[in-house]
């Protein structure tokens, strides 16, 4: 069992500001507001190649949460956007001999496929993303339309990162294990649903010009039980 806290350290991307009262699609600007902590929780399972080697993979129920603010025109307003997905690691890790009674490092290294579970709006919408994803118009009738003209989910389906972290392990008893490490989780995919569009004719993806992309950087606890 494996507990993470983390900050996402993301990164908001708006290549175009324009108002969108000069250029719809541009919808203002949008940026981050600040880092956005959670707690991952996973289970996993290494199976060793050597005495040094293993493979690891196991379902890991990762937060990626977002507080963003959009500036349009005279309006500014800030929203947090939660969002829970399953990550299955495909990972690498080297475990050295002991260093000390006990006591040994390791280095995990791979990709992570993740897909999204659970998402949510904490508190109102003031960046008014969840309300054009959910089709909710009665706080703006233009701004709050999704092209579809039903609710879509506002995060991506799916992200594939790149997962890093090294830290100790020490044998408390025989067959079992406590570690503490230091862990990276850099995502490469825009987590803005592609299917979320503007209401407008040629209903541009809301993606097209905004990019909200993950980068988890915490601490992993955890346990290890030997089966051999």
């Amino acid at each position: 069992f494996r507990l993470a806290p983390a900050s996402n350290i993301a990164t908001v991307d708006d290549v175009d500001g324009t108002p969108s009262a000069e250029k719809y699609t541009a919808d203002g600007y949008t940026q981050k507001e600040q880092n956005v902590s959670g707690a991952e929780a996973s289970f996993y399972v290494d199976y060793y190649f050597t005495q040094n080697l293993a493979f690891s993979t196991g379902l890991w129920f990762t937060p990626k949460n977002f507080e963003v603010r959009n500036t349009d025109g005279n309006y500014s307003g800030v929203s947090r956007y939660n969002s829970t997905y399953l990550q299955i690691p495909i990972l690498f890790k080297f475990i050295t001999n002991e260093i000390a009674p006990k006591l040994k490092i390791y280095v995990t290294f791979g990709p992570t496929i993740d897909l999204r579970m659970s998402e949510k709006v904490v508190g109102n919408d003031y960046a008014h993303y969840w309300n054009m994803s959910q089709h909710l118009t009665y706080n703006d009738p233009t701004r709050g339309k999704n092209a579809s003209g039903k609710a879509t989910k506002l995060f991506n389906p799916f992200d594939i990162t790149l997962f890093a972290s090294a830290g100790v392990t020490y044998e408390v008893v025989e067959k079992l294990d406590l570690y503490a490490g230091i862990m990276f989780n850099k995502g490469f995919v825009n987590l803005i649903n592609p299917n979320l569009r503007f209401a407008e004719p040629n209903q541009t993806k809301v993606n097209s010009d905004i990019s909200w992309k993950a980068f988890l950087v915490g601490v992993e606890l955890g346990v290890a039980y030997k089966i051999q």
